[in-house]
């Protein structure tokens, strides 16, 4: 079973879906870190910023008219999204919970958790404590 079959599926429990969500997002960014989605201004865009991307780690899962309207309108943060225009986001998605989303989202906006390899020392430290937090203690 892929990752996002776990994530998308509300049938599994809540900590295997973030953990997959955790997984794919490292995997697909690790791959090649200019997927990243970061403009010149140090900006996440939700909608893909080059050919190599699908977008920002919650975008690439968005309908694209979504996210296109996020990046229109300067909408970066999910929390805003999550607020102001809950339709935006996937249902399967929003069951992840909006605190873990957020910091999914920071984990991939921060340049420090990152270098041209993958994740970073830093990286690596920001991963286990979002395992701490939001995978183990479910």
């Amino acid at each position: 079973m892929s990752y996002e079959q776990i994530f998308k599926n509300k049938k599994q429990p809540l900590a295997k879906r973030r953990l997959a969500f955790l997984n794919d997002t490292l995997e697909y960014y690790s791959t090649d870190v200019s997927r990243r989605n970061i403009d010149d201004d140090r900006n996440c865009l939700y909608s893909p910023l080059n050919k190599n991307s699908d977008g920002c780690a919650i975008g690439r899962f968005m309908k694209k008219t979504d996210s296109a309207f996020l990046d229109k309108n300067k909408i970066g943060s999910i929390i805003t999204v999550f607020n102001k225009y809950p339709e935006r986001i996937p249902l399967w998605m929003k069951s992840l919970g909006i605190d873990f989303l957020n910091v999914i989202q920071l984990l991939h906006d921060e340049n420090d958790y990152w270098n041209e390899k993958g994740l970073s020392p830093d990286g690596k430290i920001r991963v286990d404590t979002i395992k701490r937090i939001y995978i183990e203690n479910e």
